[in-house]
């Protein structure tokens, strides 16, 4: 048997992959506005970091929530935070339509965000 056969379509699946995780961290990253299930910030920074923006008295005095993210070989989005001093990580499929990227959770939960251009709503400074 030929190894080289092998070899090339190996070697662009590898390709292939790799772009496709970098492709999409491209589109991850930056500010969204979840528009459902609930109304949020999220802001996926370039660097890895994360920050959720909570509406006054949502979850007790908290303004934000904070951790890194990452994207899986598998393409999906994985984001890792700390909440009272415990770390919790949640991986979610993601799907692109347009300006709208829609994260799907391992139980088939969809949280859906738009694009967000210019400064912080009012509603999350306080």
């Amino acid at each position: 048997m030929d190894a080289r056969k092998f070899f090339l379509p190996a070697v662009v699946l590898c390709w292939s992959v790799t772009h496709a995780c970098a492709g999409d961290r491209e589109q991850v990253s930056g500010v969204w506005l979840e528009t459902h299930p609930r109304d949020h910030i999220v802001i996926f920074a370039d660097d890895g970091s994360w920050k959720l923006h909570l509406k006054k008295g949502e979850l007790s005095t908290l303004h934000t929530l904070t951790g890194t993210w990452t994207i899986a070989p598998d393409g999906r989005v994985k984001v890792t935070l700390n909440l009272n001093g415990k770390t919790q990580a949640f991986t979610s499929a993601v799907k692109f339509d347009g300006d709208e990227m829609t994260l799907i959770d391992a139980d088939g939960t969809q949280t859906r965000h738009k694009r967000h251009t210019g400064p912080l709503p009012e509603r999350f400074q306080w």
